[in-house]
């Protein structure tokens, strides 16, 4: 059975890589630019240092939750576009990838939000 998001949720996001020294007020000036609606929560969850299934390692970095609601014209196009795909946004150092979130609220989490 489909977990579903928060009634006050029309669209989750999750940036999976965003630099340690990324503050809040950068992410949502970022998502901001997009015109999706009204942010109203954004989580960054700290991930350490880890190695992947190829040896590669990853430093330690940031996992990020947008929350919009009132979502604009702009911002059901991009639910539906995110329904199927991921997408990029560029900023000033780079680009992120920006995915739907999948949210299951029946399972625990060791992640800690800061």
């Amino acid at each position: 059975m489909r977990q579903l998001e928060p009634s006050s949720t029309e669209l989750s996001l999750i940036i999976p890589w965003v630099h340690m020294n990324t503050d809040k007020e950068y992410i949502k000036e970022i998502i901001d630019d997009l015109d999706c609606g009204n942010i109203y929560n954004i989580d960054m969850v700290c991930i350490n240092k880890s190695k992947t299934h190829s040896g590669k390692v990853n430093p330690r970095h940031y996992k990020v939750y947008v929350n919009i609601d009132n979502l604009t014209e702009s911002g059901i196009d991009m639910l539906k576009k995110l329904n199927t795909t991921e997408m990029s946004v560029e900023h000033f150092y780079g680009k992120w990838v920006i995915k739907r979130a999948n949210i299951n609220y029946g399972k625990k989490t060791t992640y800690k939000f800061i």
